[in-house]
């Protein structure tokens, strides 16, 4: 019996060996982030003074009196790739956030860390799949992928789900893709009602220092959602973008014109109302950085449009990419859009660090409608191969002053930031992070408090904290 039974594994084992192997590999990576911060402004679960829309909220949180919160939130992303060959992988991406003591054996997103954990709080950041088109120079990325503008985010900077295809040709690079932002038909009329992002981006590298580039989106509203709101709006954006290097200084600048129809600012004149309307807006930015040695300074002045709010018909501010959407009559918008992370504010413009207190002055480059003008310098100080130091100082203001019932607006500027960070690293995958920030509110904010005695001013935004990013 034995013996058939050895006969029999090497039968096996022959038989294994002429098939031929499929070479799969299995990719883990992640990152962990635990930030404790001590602010009156950030507070995980509070309402900043930002409102829906970059509106001013009469709000008593940052009332002269108002306490100092202590906060404690963590974030760990875990990424698993499967990847069958060079042409061909899955990418899969997941998120858990939470805050110190928010609660325990919940179920739903951001909580879970509160005494006896056990929540069902797993977040999916992406799923998609990415391969090479066989013969071609075409890669393709379909499902729930990041995304961002070839403008710096300022659009939009953040996961999708759609295809993306992209191709590279010697010095020319070209991508094209279509994006489901939203889609509120519900179970019954599902694929109507949506918003669709198309995009054709394209870069030439003239030298090897020296790109120019073009872009056309395409935001397709279809939510008609009112009896008047008859057409389907469409956004268009045109862009041009370049970046060059003189010796140790690297230049880059862009420039935005947007047509078409407004993405979620409706008419309200007698006859129109719910009409999307005519838009003519747009965005620009300059920066520059230069490398000195131990030092490298950076600079940058970023403009978009605003609305002064007399137009009944048109509206020239800044369209954006918000993520959220209520359906009503006329529909509701809200929450994150384009951003400019480049502009490394803490408090006035979103950072990229922040988790459950994501909060800023600046919610997103529509800004209310407002628009925003607003200039920003910086240097990082690299003092050895552990030890840097990253100083920041910006300063915005409303780009358009707005008329509200009649009334218009006296002021525009929105304050200064100053801020510090000092990095270390503990290991060559852990870094230590001591962080502060301070706004200096401006004019615009003058008596936004109200209080049992009438208004106040709002105190000044600050944060200090200590954060540990680890990267594997």
């Amino acid at each position: 019996m034995k013996k058939k039974l050895l006969v029999l594994s090497a039968a096996a084992m022959v038989a294994a060996a002429a098939v031929p192997a499929l070479a799969f590999e299995n990719e883990f990576h992640g990152m962990f982030r635990l930030r404790g911060n001590v602010t009156n402004f950030q507070a995980a679960g509070l309402a900043g003074i930002e409102g829906v829309g970059g509106k001013v909220k009469s709000n008593a949180l940052l009332a002269e009196d108002s306490r100092t919160f202590n906060v404690f939130e963590q974030r760990a992303r875990l990424q698993y790739i499967a990847k069958a060959s060079d042409d061909l992988r899955l990418v899969t991406f997941f998120e858990i956030d939470s805050s110190w003591g928010d609660g325990a054996y919940n179920n739903g997103r951001g909580v879970g860390a509160g005494a006896g954990g056990d929540s069902v709080n797993l977040e999916t950041k992406n799923v998609y799949l990415d391969f090479n088109i066989p013969s071609t120079k075409v890669n393709m990325k379909l499902g729930l992928q990041p995304w961002s503008d070839a403008y710096k985010g300022i659009i939009f900077n953040n996961d999708l789900a759609g295809a993306l295809a992209t191709a590279k040709y010697d010095a020319f690079t070209t991508s094209a893709a279509f994006f489901r932002t939203y889609d509120g038909g519900g179970a019954t009329t599902l694929g109507k009602k949506n918003v669709d992002l198309y995009v054709l981006d394209g870069k030439f590298a003239v030298t090897k220092d020296t790109t120019l580039g073009a872009s056309y989106y395409n935001v397709y509203n279809d939510l008609n959602t009112t009896a008047t709101q008859t057409e389907n709006g469409m956004t268009h954006t045109v862009g041009l973008n370049a970046a060059t290097k003189l010796g140790i200084v690297n230049l880059d600048a862009f420039g935005l014109y947007q047509f078409g129809d407004t993405i979620y600012d409706y008419r309200t004149d007698a006859g129109n109302v719910g009409k999307a309307k005519d838009v003519s807006a747009w965005a620009a930015q300059i920066a520059a950085s230069a490398n000195l040695g131990m030092a490298t300074v950076r600079g940058a002045f970023l403009y978009t449009s605003g609305d002064d709010r007399k137009d009944a018909e048109e509206s020239n501010a800044f369209q954006v990419v918000q993520e959220n959407v209520a359906l009503a009559s006329p529909p509701t918008w809200s929450g994150q859009g384009g951003n400019y992370y480049s502009g490394n504010m803490l408090l006035l413009f979103r950072n990229v660090v922040n988790m459950d207190s994501d909060q800023a002055i600046v919610a997103n480059l529509n800004n209310g409608n407002h628009g925003v003008m607003a200039g920003f310098l910086g240097a990082d100080f690299k003092v050895n191969d552990k030890f840097n130091v990253v100083v920041n100082a910006g300063a915005a203001m409303n780009a358009e002053k707005q008329t509200v019932a009649s009334v218009k607006e006296k002021e525009d500027y929105l304050g200064t930031e100053v801020n510090l960070n000092l990095n270390y690293k503990l290991y060559p995958n852990l870094t230590a992070t001591l962080q502060g920030a301070y706004l200096m509110l401006g004019k615009y904010y003058d008596d936004r408090v109200v209080t049992a005695g009438g208004t106040e001013d709002p105190a000044d935004p600050y944060l200090a904290g200590l954060m540990f990013n680890y990267t594997f």
